[in-house]
C-alpha cells in the first residue's frame, strides 16, 4: 500500500456546539461563583463573536445575488437580508 503522512480528523458541527455550549456554560458559572457574572457582559461577548460571521453571510449573499438574481428577486433577497440583520 502507499504510505501514511499523516491523518485528518474532521470535526463535525454537533461536536463544535457542544464544545461551544460547554466552554460558555463553565465560565458563565465560574463568573457566577465569583459573583462576578452580568448578563449584559454574556450576551456582549456572544454579540461580539457572532456579528462578524453575521455580517460577512449577509454581504455575500448580497454580492452573490447582485450578480445571480433577476431585479425583482434582488429585492426579495434584500428583504430577506434585511429580516436576517434583525437583533
Amino acid at each position: 500500500m502507499g504510505e501514511t503522512y499523516g491523518y485528518i480528523r474532521v470535526s463535525s458541527m454537533d461536536q463544535n456546539e457542544s464544545r461551544q455550549r460547554m466552554t460558555m456554560r463553565e465560565r458563565a458559572v465560574a463568573e457566577n461563583r465569583n459573583g462576578t457574572f452580568s448578563f449584559r457582559d454574556f450576551y456582549s461577548r456572544r454579540i461580539r463573536r457572532i456579528f462578524p460571521a453575521l455580517v460577512t453571510v449577509l454581504a455575500a449573499v448580497l454580492i452573490f445575488g447582485w450578480f445571480a438574481l433577476f431585479p425583482e428577486k434582488y429585492k426579495s433577497l434584500g428583504r430577506h437580508v434585511s429580516g436576517g440583520s434583525d437583533m
